[in-house]
C-alpha cells in the first residue's frame, strides 16, 4: 500500500476510535460517514485494480462487438471509450471510464440472448464473473469498517428508552452488540436492568439510509412479524416500533431476544449445519408459506403482503414481481442498471412459471 493509503488507514481508524466515545448520536452519524469517505479515498489510492479491470472488460466488450456484428442486422460499436489510462489518472477520470464500460456492456447484454447459443451463453457468464470481481474487490476492502455501529451506544440507548419509558426506574444499558446478518437495517443487541422489569435483553433493528430494499421499511416489517407472530411461528416477540426520528434519525423496532445462534452472514454460512437444524429450517419455510393472511387483517394490510393479495396464483404473482415490482424497485432507489443485473431480469421475465396453482402463501380472501 502507499503511503498515501497508509495514511488514510490511520486517518479511518483515528476517526472510528473517536466516534466510539461520542455521546451525541448525529456526530456518530457523522463520523459514520466520514469513515465511509477515507474507504473510499483507500480504494482509489489503489488504481492498478482499476486499471486492469477496465483493461478486461474493455476485451469483453470488444468480443461482444464482434459477437453482435453478425446476422442481417449488424450493430455498430460506439466510438472509443476513453483516452489511454495511466496508473497517475484522476479518480474521476477512472470512475468515468468506468461508467463509459458499463454502459456499454449493459447495451451488448440487452441485445444477447443466452437461450439462443452456447457461445452467447458463455459470454454473458465472463460478463457477470468480471461484474463479481469489482464486487469482490471492494468486499475485500471494506469488511473491516464498523462506522455505521457508532450510532447506538449504551449513552444513547439509556437516553431513548428514559425518554420513552420514563416509569422504568433505576433503568440501566449494557452490552451494547452490533450483530452479523442482513445489510438492509442495522442490527443490534443490547440488555437493560431497571426496577420495573428487571433484567431484559433485545434486539433493535433501525432502517439505514442507504438500504436499497423498498419492500423493508422497519415499519412494514413490524408488522408482518406481529402477523407472523400471530399465525404461532418461531419470530422473536416484537415489543414495539418507534417511528419517531429525533433519537437516532431513523425508524426503529424492538423485539425481545429469541434463544438460537447466528450460523451466518450476509455473504454466507460460517458454520456447518446439521441435520436436525436444516430439518427444522425446511419445516419453518413450509409452515410459513402455509399462513393464509386475510385481506381484512389490520397487520397485513400495513404489511409487504397486501401487494400481493391480487395475485391469486405462482404465474401471476411471478410476472408481477418480474415486471413491475422489481422494475418499480430498481427505477425508485435509483439502482444503476448493470449487466450482471440486467441478465438475472431478462432470465426471470423469460422463466416465468406456467403454473395456475394458488401461490405458496395461500389466500383467505380468495376462499370467501
Amino acid at each position: 500500500m502507499s503511503r498515501t493509503g497508509q495514511l488514510l488507514k490511520a486517518a479511518r481508524a483515528t476517526a472510528n476510535t473517536v466516534g466510539q466515545s461520542l455521546d451525541n448520536p448525529s456526530h456518530a452519524a457523522s463520523l459514520s460517514y466520514v469513515d465511509l469517505v477515507l474507504n473510499e479515498l483507500i480504494l482509489r489510492d489503489d488504481p492498478g485494480f482499476y486499471l486492469d479491470h477496465i483493461a478486461r472488460g474493455e476485451l469483453l466488450l470488444t468480443e461482444g462487438h464482434r459477437m453482435l456484428s453478425v446476422g442481417a442486422d449488424p450493430w455498430i460499436a460506439p466510438a472509443s471509450l476513453r483516452p489511454e489510462m495511466r496508473a497517475d489518472m484522476s479518480a474521476e477520470a477512472i470512475n468515468t471510464a468506468l461508467d463509459q464500460l458499463n454502459a456499454c456492456l449493459v447495451d451488448v447484454v440487452a441485445r444477447l440472448d443466452e437461450a439462443r447459443s452456447d457461445a452467447e451463453k458463455s459470454y454473458l457468464e465472463r460478463v457477470c464473473s468480471w461484474e463479481k470481481g469489482f464486487y469482490d474487490h471492494h468486499l475485500e476492502q471494506a469488511g473491516d469498517s464498523r462506522g455505521e455501529d457508532l450510532v447506538f451506544t449504551e449513552e444513547s440507548l439509556r437516553a431513548y428508552l428514559a425518554d420513552k419509558f420514563p416509569h422504568w426506574s433505576g433503568l440501566r444499558v449494557s452490552r451494547v452488540e452490533p450483530l452479523a446478518g442482513g445489510f438492509s437495517k442495522k442490527t443490534v443487541l443490547f440488555e437493560t436492568y431497571d426496577e420495573v422489569n428487571g433484567h431484559q435483553s433485545m434486539v433493535l433493528r433501525a432502517e439505514q439510509e442507504s438500504s436499497v430494499l423498498r419492500f423493508s421499511k422497519v415499519t412494514q416489517e413490524f408488522h408482518i412479524i406481529q402477523f407472523m407472530r400471530k399465525a404461532g411461528l418461531p419470530v422473536a416477540e416484537p415489543l414495539w416500533l418507534e417511528e419517531h426520528t429525533e433519537h437516532f434519525g431513523v425508524p426503529l423496532m424492538v423485539s425481545r431476544k429469541a434463544p438460537g445462534t447466528n450460523h451466518g452472514v450476509t455473504m454466507g454460512g460460517m458454520d456447518s449445519i446439521s441435520e436436525k437444524l436444516l430439518q427444522s429450517m425446511i419445516a419453518t419455510l413450509c409452515a410459513m408459506h402455509n399462513v393464509k393472511p386475510d385481506a381484512d387483517d389490520p397487520l397485513v394490510q400495513r404489511s409487504p403482503l397486501a401487494e400481493w393479495l391480487a395475485y391469486r396464483d405462482i404465474r401471476a404473482a411471478t410476472t408481477h414481481f418480474v415486471t413491475s415490482y422489481l422494475q418499480n424497485l430498481i427505477r425508485e432507489t435509483k439502482i444503476d442498471m448493470t449487466p450482471q443485473l440486467l441478465r438475472v431480469l431478462k432470465w426471470l421475465e423469460a422463466n416465468v412459471p406456467n403454473e395456475a396453482e394458488e401461490s405458496a402463501i395461500e389466500q383467505r380472501a380468495h376462499r370467501r
